[in-house]
């Protein structure tokens, strides 16, 4: 079987799958491994969608090499006199591949360490909202990771779901982070979380390069296998 190149050239398939990443040619979400005999460090990731998504530095290539499809996207929003950063999909679901590949690694194997990645969307990403403008590039290759995005309703706050999902794991005694360069000062201030919690909990990102892969801060003493 030929694999399929990466954005970086590098293979793109899982041992044992046919299935390449999202951040190589937008497929099938990747599934994670089976639970071995010992017991397993379940790690719940919540991925802050609306802030990964407007990172730009992710790499798609549809929408950094300009064709048809950026310049339709443009227009829409030129025209409906659009103020926020476009969000694109295709962040969204490098991100998380970028956690359930780090299931298949050996280094998470050995630790057995089991990523749970769920991504906080605002529901008109997917559908455009009443003009169609704020729909996320790419929005249509959402629907097959649709186990691990959580859509919010429009006119809430997302970061509030994310922050209550967050509460619930960890009252479940799960170990929860949450990826999102967002400081979260509001949230703070009205006593939604402390600056102990954002401390311990929050991981800010970066991509790294072109290779669609994140770069990861983990509070001090955080190992985070595979990662």
């Amino acid at each position: 079987m030929t694999n399929l190149p990466t954005a970086s050239g590098a293979s793109s398939f899982r041992r044992g799958s046919t299935r390449p990443l999202a951040a190589a040619a937008y497929a099938q979400p990747l599934a994670a491994p089976g639970a071995p005999d010992a017991p397993r460090r379940e790690i719940v990731v919540v991925i802050d969608g609306m802030n990964v998504g407007r990172n730009l530095n992710c790499y798609d290539p549809e929408y950094h090499q300009p064709g048809p499809k950026r310049r339709d996207f443009e227009e829409m929003r030129r025209q409906n006199k659009a103020t926020e950063p476009p969000l694109l999909a295709f962040g969204v679901l490098a991100a998380i591949d970028c956690f359930l590949q780090a299931n298949d690694s050996t280094e998470a194997r050995a630790a057995h360490v089991e990523y749970k990645p769920m991504a906080f969307l605002v529901q008109w990403v997917r559908d455009g909202g009443r003009t169609g403008h704020l729909m996320a590039f790419n929005a249509e290759k959402l629907e097959p990771y649709a186990d691990y995005i959580s859509f919010t309703p429009p006119r809430r706050d997302d970061d509030e779901a994310q922050i209550r999902y967050a509460k619930s794991e960890l009252a479940s005694g799960r170990e929860v982070y949450v990826v999102t360069n967002d400081n979260w000062d509001d949230h703070k201030r009205n006593g939604k979380i402390t600056q102990r919690w954002f401390a311990e909990h929050v991981i800010p990102f970066s991509w790294i390069g072109r290779t669609n892969k994140l770069l990861l801060t983990p509070p001090d003493g955080i190992d985070l296998p595979g990662l």
